[in-house]
């Protein structure tokens, strides 16, 4: 493994030429390259612009077509769940004229519904009120008509309780003819039924749809952006002559959709369900598939959310972008050769970048082996102890119930046998406490280890609880582990992070700074520096840190026990935890004459947004 580590720090070390002449060189086609492009920037920049001012026009325009319309699904629900409609469906009709009233306040109270029915479970209207040149009508019952072949009607028909069905845009038809002049119209359907749960009819709303339209034609895009709709089959609904519109109305005109006029537009738009941008016919299309999920409240369920009820199309010239990237082609040509260069050196890079990664991975996992090694450690004895004691009460109860067995029991002899039950149990009872104790702060100092969750802790507090899990690595060293906590800090912050930089830190003391049967302290200490600061040092007396080293510490793969199980990982890794997750600062320093050896560490009580960006701003440069 060291020489996989020594290997990585010389494929960087040999690579460094080439990166170097690599850059001279992308910088030299750079240069080309911006001379090249810098005609088109402007172009593009414009295109842009455009680009945008389209998808923000296009975004406001369905946004108000949806306030309107939602307004009127809502009315529609509403009036389909209110008492009058339901006991009328129950065939009362006493209640005839409060529905005709209810029509005539709805229709009077929302300008955009001309026209609104309930039609029996047989297609015939049974009311009708309707806005006829601004006056509102309630139509003889001898004019009114039987609607059953209408798709609305059969759709609405099918259409599960509580659901709306939306109808397709088109031309109002009355008695079999599109009405004159012309009234572009969406109906909503809802079917209603009795208390029985049988169907009684549909209420159906016509919606004027006139102006859906005119909102995109006299949009603010410029004069030479062209607005057109066209329905999910492909006929113009809107920017063409209008002999040309509502070809689906009119046998003779079946032939008037843009899959004729631009075939190559309609395949592409006709495969796209969201807003969408593309280049045809020396065009740049610009399309938004409208769906009746897309415009009408979620609060009410619709029989068919994913219906298509118009594509709005912006299209626009293209040819000066075209003609500009096409001149960039052998500019192109060469940055994908860079390109190719510049993958090939990354990835020499990024396996070097994963080597290191793997080597952090497997630091952490050793700490959190070691801590797991000192709580088995800690747990020995309390452990045993209360296993030999459990054994000697074993032993101790055989005997008596011998003793009981030949008639030889006296009152002494079970006195004493109970004082001494009292005692083991006593024993036993402050042993498995000790565990207990040492489990819960492993468990929680294993949990913040393992992940790295932000949560509320008492610094030292938390301390002295994590001390107990490494203090078998001093059971036969003549070091002695010091506690000096004086901070009473409340810290909101990342204990898993914490306790591996605390660990690091007195390993590495430990390690590094004792020999075998070398005596001296480790102090782990804690004051407050306030104003949400908090200082926290690892002291040791050992041997100290070379001056023409200490400055190299931190750095990767850095190490003084090179083939000695020393990974150079441990101080790095400390340093990017203390830096990027605790948002502190790591500094060390090493008087190896007064054999004083100093990591201090200041760190925020509470990491928020405030204290990132605080540390960001604060932090060297590396």
């Amino acid at each position: 493994m060291n020489k996989a580590w020594q290997d990585s720090i010389k494929v960087i070390k040999s690579q460094t030429p080439v990166l170097i002449m690599f850059i001279m060189v992308a910088m030299a086609i750079i240069t080309t390259l911006w001379l090249g492009i810098n005609t088109a920037r402007n172009e593009i920049k414009s295109q842009d612009q455009a680009q945008a001012l389209i998808n923000t026009e296009l975004n406001r325009i369905e946004q108000e077509i949806a306030q309107r319309l939602g307004d009127n699904a809502i009315s529609l629900y509403i009036v389909g769940h209110s008492p009058v409609l339901r006991r009328y469906a129950e065939d009362s009709q006493e209640y005839f004229t409060d529905l005709q009233t209810l029509f005539y306040s709805l229709i009077k109270s929302s300008p955009d519904i001309y026209q609104m029915r309930f039609i029996d479970q047989n297609g015939m209207e049974k009311i009708r009120v309707e806005d006829v040149n601004n006056q509102l009508q309630f139509t003889p019952q001898d004019q009114l008509q039987n609607k059953h072949s209408r798709d609305y009607f059969i759709e609405a028909k099918q259409t599960a309780i509580e659901k709306i069905y939306v109808g397709k845009i088109d031309l109002n038809i009355e008695n079999g003819k599109v009405e004159e002049p012309w009234e572009p119209t969406i109906r909503l359907a809802m079917p209603i039924y009795t208390q029985k749960s049988l169907f009684s009819g549909i209420l159906v709303i016509n919606i004027h749809a006139d102006w859906i339209f005119d909102k995109y034609l006299t949009s603010t895009l410029p004069e030479e952006y062209n607005f057109k709709a066209v329905n999910k089959e492909g006929y113009w609904l809107a920017g063409k002559p209008i002999a040309e519109l509502w070809g689906f109305m009119f046998n003779d005109n079946e032939d008037h959709r843009i899959s004729q006029t631009y075939p190559e537009t309609w395949s592409q738009l006709n495969q796209k369900t969201q807003a969408s941008t593309f280049i045809n016919n020396n065009r740049i299309w610009t399309q938004d598939t409208i769906q009746v999920r897309d415009i009408f409240p979620k609060s009410i369920e619709y029989s068919n959310p994913d219906e298509v009820l118009w594509h709005s199309i912006v299209d626009r010239p293209a040819h000066t972008l075209l003609d500009t990237l096409s001149s960039l082609t052998p500019y192109f040509a060469i940055a994908l050769v860079l390109l190719g260069i510049a993958i090939s050196l990354i990835k020499v890079i990024q396996d070097k970048m994963n080597t290191e990664n793997e080597l952090i991975k497997s630091e952490r996992l050793s700490s959190l082996g070691g801590l797991v090694a000192g709580v088995a450690h800690e747990l020995n004895t309390p452990i045993g102890s209360a296993i030999t004691t459990a054994s000697t009460i074993n032993a101790y109860a055989l005997e008596i119930r011998e003793t009981i067995e030949n008639g030889q029991i006296k009152k002494s002899k079970i006195y004493e046998f109970t004082k001494d039950m009292e005692y083991a149990g006593q024993a036993i009872l402050s042993g498995l406490n000790r565990a207990d104790l040492l489990i819960s702060q492993f468990k929680q100092i294993a949990v913040d280890q393992a992940g790295e969750q932000k949560r509320a802790f008492q610094l030292d507090e938390y301390i002295t609880e994590m001390s107990g899990t490494f203090a078998h690595l001093f059971k036969h060293k003549k070091v002695q582990l010091r506690l000096r906590l004086g901070s009473k800090a409340k810290m909101n912050s990342y204990p898993g992070a914490l306790s591996q930089v605390i660990i690091n830190l007195v390993q590495n003391a430990l390690i590094h700074g004792f020999d075998e049967h070398e005596t001296g302290t480790i102090t782990v200490k804690t004051e407050n520096l306030g104003n949400n600061k908090v200082l926290l040092k690892v002291i040791d007396t050992g041997k100290g840190i070379k001056p023409d080293i200490i400055n190299k510490i931190f750095d990767p793969f850095f190490t003084t026990r090179l083939g000695q199980g020393g990974s150079g990982l441990g101080l790095h890794i400390t340093h990017n935890i203390v830096n990027n997750i605790l948002l502190g600062q790591l500094k060390v320093d090493s008087d190896q004459g007064k054999r004083l050896t100093e990591f201090s560490l200041v760190l925020p009580t509470e990491i928020t947004q405030a204290t990132t960006e605080e540390n960001a701003h604060d932090r060297p440069a590396a």
